[in-house]
């Protein structure tokens, strides 16, 4: 009788722990269900700020004679802390620019959408589209950060150019962004070294204007800081491993240069893992 009332004793707590662990994987099975379903909402939402920041950037870039350009457009995530332009003004002019803001994801992506809306390449005079020069295109875009008193601005650096495609006369300014390359036509690489102070900080240091002129087969090379990341080491930027890709870059026309960029960049050891945005832009003067 003893060992029967145990067993029925043991029976009702096996019962019990029995509805206890259900109880508790049903929890977790929700609880499961529900994380899927925020990520899932995530991931639907991330797309679509994919989309959005895409309508940002250029369908394709301008035809124009004597000039080809090309770029590679790669973001570490759904969206880019990248973005670039490229604008034909007028019958002989065009400007272009990349920025970079700084970290990944959404914030940097919001930054990206307010930089291209402030960066204003161009100006109408008697009916005339007539180019900024790069300086006064970022000290506008200065002005309009310090104007807003964004306090939680995120720090960007921007490359900005302007080509003409008669006298070839290219116009450089920048702030704190990677320096342009110019890849000559004899094989030599130049690094455009440009001074200009950070966004956002004060209107009382001038941007500069940097003006050279270049030759019928140069390649000039604007790049995001990923480039120098994706190669070698991340605390090393003028690594070996980098300097030998902007030889690379050296090879066959912009668009071939592009491919095998992207190539290698894919073909890397995590490479999944990409360490930052990356946008390298292409002009090649032609004519």
């Amino acid at each position: 009788m003893t060992d029967s009332l145990c067993t029925q004793s043991e029976m009702d707590r096996l019962q019990e722990e029995v509805h206890q662990l259900e109880q508790e994987m049903d929890f977790a099975q929700r609880l499961q269900s529900n994380l899927v379903n925020q990520v899932q909402k995530l991931d639907e939402e991330m797309q679509l700020a994919a989309k959005m920041q895409k309508l940002f950037l250029p369908k394709k870039l301008p035809q124009i004679p004597g000039l080809d350009f090309h770029v590679l457009f790669q973001p570490a995530f759904y969206v880019s802390g990248d973005i670039y332009d490229v604008q034909k003004i007028g019958s002989h002019d065009v400007s272009f620019f990349i920025a970079d803001a700084v970290g990944h994801g959404a914030p940097a992506a919001m930054m990206t959408m307010f930089l291209k809306h402030a960066l204003t390449l161009s100006e109408s005079i008697v009916g005339q589209d007539v180019v900024i020069s790069p300086e006064k295109i970022l000290a506008g875009v200065n002005a309009d950060i310090l104007e807003r008193d964004l306090d939680t601005f995120n720090f960007a650096t921007i490359c900005i150019g302007s080509y003409n495609t008669q006298t070839r006369v290219l116009r450089l300014a920048h702030s704190i962004h990677p320096p342009p390359i110019i890849i000559k036509v004899n094989g030599d690489i130049q690094s455009i070294e440009l001074q200009g102070p950070m966004l956002g900080v004060t209107d009382e240091d001038p941007f500069e204007l940097t003006t050279l002129t270049l030759e019928v087969g140069d390649r000039l090379l604007l790049h995001s800081d990923g480039f120098e990341l994706a190669f070698g080491n991340p605390d090393e930027p003028m690594n070996p491993d980098y300097i030998q890709e902007l030889y690379a870059m050296k090879k066959g026309t912009a668009t071939e240069a592009i491919i095998e960029l992207k190539k290698r960049i894919d073909q890397q050891v995590g490479s999944l893992n990409q360490l930052d945005d990356l946008t390298v832009l292409i002009m090649d003067v032609t004519a």
